[in-house]
């Protein structure tokens, strides 16, 4: 589990995270962090906030799959990544 003071270098800081799809909900997903870019991987899973206005490269919202690695770029608010691009690495 992540430390209040992980999140809160986090917060407000684009970054890039790479992980698996552990859980899929409506405009949301939980990844399994492999690596953090700019930060140690502390946080075990992370939730991901998706928009209508995350681009998706080389897939689609509808093509999201449990298991499934992907590459995460976005920006950390009250621990929640709103990702703005998603890809699979």
């Amino acid at each position: 589990p992540s430390s209040p003071s992980d999140s809160s270098r986090m917060e407000g800081q684009i970054v890039e995270v790479k992980g698996t799809i552990t859980a899929i909900r409506p405009g949301e997903i939980d990844i399994s962090v492999f690596s953090l870019e700019g930060f140690a991987a502390t946080t075990n899973t992370m939730t991901v906030r998706l928009a209508s206005s995350t681009y998706f490269k080389g897939m689609n919202s509808g093509s999201l799959a449990l298991g499934q690695f992907l590459e995460i770029k976005g920006t950390v608010q009250g621990g929640v990544l709103n990702a703005t691009k998603v890809e699979r690495d």
